[in-house]
């Protein structure tokens, strides 16, 4: 969204911020569950929404908040030298795809215990859109210059290209039906 009151004078002090919301399937309503500067989110399994922003005043890097709706506590739990672009939480997992300071995007685990990130996949390409499911987690990088799908193992510490052909990116698994949804 956009409102004012941003330090600019280009867009008339007009800035971007984002505001999440939370829809109920079932009634189809709506509600704002937090509003800020956040570039990413993930609900993890007890409820609680960690996010990431980037660090005020112009430094590099990103803060991390764990935001719980049902108090309406919002806690910084660090402050990380790596902007961190997006996350995905899942069986117990947290993944982010972060850089440092004039880097591409790699993929992170990121320990709740003690906020610490250890590389899952990290090369001089870009790796983004995680999304665990199991024992596996799926992206997307552009190695030989097409962004294709890919699959990082767990249990093995492999990675698997999954697509061949033209752009493919953000892909999911349904477990049920063994398909890979792509962009």
């Amino acid at each position: 969204d956009s409102k004012s009151g941003f330090a600019n004078v280009s867009q008339l002090t007009f800035g971007e911020y984002t505001v999440l919301h939370a829809r109920d399937l079932a009634t189809g309503e709506d509600h704002v569950v937090l509003a800020g500067r956040m570039r990413a989110f993930a609900v993890l399994e007890d409820g609680t929404i960690l996010y990431a922003r980037d660090k005020e005043g112009g430094a590099f890097g990103s803060e991390l908040h764990l935001f719980n709706p049902a108090t309406g506590e919002d806690r910084l739990l660090a402050k990380v030298d790596y902007l961190v672009e997006e996350i995905a939480a899942g069986g117990g997992r947290v993944v982010v795809s972060a850089h440092r300071d004039w880097s591409l995007p790699s993929l992170y685990a990121l320990s709740l215990a003690d906020l610490g990130l250890t590389p899952l996949v990290d090369t001089p390409f870009v790796e983004a859109h995680p999304s665990l499911q199991g024992d596996r987690l799926f992206f997307s990088s552009n190695y030989g210059g097409v962004y294709a799908a890919y699959c990082y193992d767990f249990n093995s510490g492999k990675t698997f290209r999954l697509t061949e052909n033209g752009y493919a990116a953000s892909p999911v698994l349904d477990e049920e039906t063994g398909q890979i949804y792509y962009v």
